[in-house]
């Protein structure tokens, strides 16, 4: 199974342990091998996020132009040319979830 796909179904963890066990029994040096512990190193350090195949099952979008698209709907304004963190020059402060607004507001 495609890497890609793995990660989309949940599974992670294999893709990080495939992709260590790749560099060592291939040898790999320099940028090859600094590309893949680095490609390894971030889906380990957020695999606590990666439960793709729970947000698919359930419909949700994975995509972040989705969430761009949702965040700039709720807060009314364009944020692409805001850091992804910390408070932009409206005030906005885009590392925290922005407030649950009533449908009836």
């Amino acid at each position: 199974m495609d890497r890609t796909l793995r990660v989309l179904s949940g599974q992670s963890g294999q893709v990080v342990k495939g992709l260590r066990q790749s560099v060592t029994k291939r040898g790999l040096h320099g940028t090859n091998r600094k590309t893949l512990q680095g490609v390894a190193d971030y889906i380990y350090r957020n695999r606590a996020r990666m439960h793709y195949d729970e947000y698919l099952a359930n419909g949700w979008p994975i995509a972040s132009g989705s969430v761009e698209g949702a965040r700039k709907n709720l807060i009314k304004e364009d944020t692409t040319h805001y850091p992804s963190s910390g408070p932009s020059q409206a005030g906005h402060d885009y590392s925290q979830p922005p407030p649950i607004r009533s449908q009836n507001a």
